[in-house]
């Protein structure tokens, strides 16, 4: 449990005053338990203690941004007040909503190690993506920064969304390339299992088929490896 002083971000203090703020009304016309108080604890109690924790044990040397108001100084204490005792449970929402798009995307990881099927390995690999842009999104809706907990240390989620993000398209040709050599064994095991020519080339067109449309996600050396691999089996039979 961190314990002292948040790390400041200027900028996104702004922008949550701002942008983010009318984000946030919209939320609440929309959805019915939105910014409501007690959501964090139903939907995650663990992390809404764990939440309530660190705003009492951590302390912003940022100052509040005073863009003006009609109330006197009586109301604006009062409405300080308000808006800081809500702000733990938005918080809660907001790193609830962060976690579950963190979830999707770790159990995304472990489909794609293992799965042999193309639409499923590239609509993962594309929902892996988006999920993190989603942990952004998140992030700059919520009022403060919002961290995950890793290794005893709170690391904000707007970096570890863009780490990963950069992480996969920087490797998206070694990710596929390794998908594709599970996917090759499949194709042999397949066709050779099978007794007669026929049997054999519709199953090869039906692999080629599956594949062949995700060219673009492939990249040019893996659209290669795998063309001429089919091809190579065709010539077999």
């Amino acid at each position: 449990m961190k314990i002292g002083i948040r790390k400041p971000s200027i900028k996104k203090s702004i922008k949550a005053r701002t942008t983010g703020k009318i984000k946030r009304s919209i939320k609440k016309a929309t959805v019915p338990a939105y910014g409501k108080k007690g959501t964090g604890l139903i939907k995650d109690p663990k992390k809404a203690v764990y939440n309530k924790v660190y705003n009492k044990t951590t302390v912003s040397v940022v100052p509040k941004i005073d863009f003006g108001s009609k109330y006197s100084t009586k109301s604006k204490q009062s409405i300080s007040n308000n808006a800081s005792y809500s702000f733990d449970e938005e918080s809660n929402v907001y790193e609830a909503m962060a976690e579950r798009e963190l979830q999707i995307y770790n159990d995304s990881i472990e489909i794609i190690k293992k799965t042999t099927d193309p639409d499923v390995f590239f609509n993962r690999f594309h929902l892996m993506i988006e999920k993190m842009n989603r942990i952004i999104e998140i992030d700059s809706e919520s009022s403060e920064t919002l961290y995950f907990h890793f290794n005893g240390e709170n690391v904000p989620v707007y970096e570890i969304a863009q780490e990963r993000i950069k992480y996969l398209k920087d490797n998206q040709e070694d990710i596929v390339s390794d998908f594709l050599e599970n996917y090759k064994r499949v194709i042999a095991t397949k066709i050779e299992s099978l007794k007669t020519d026929p049997a054999k080339r519709n199953n090869l067109d039906k692999f080629s088929d599956r594949i062949i449309k995700y060219v673009s996600d492939m990249g040019y050396k893996n659209t290669q490896d795998i063309v001429n691999y089919i091809q190579l089996f065709r010539r077999k039979l």
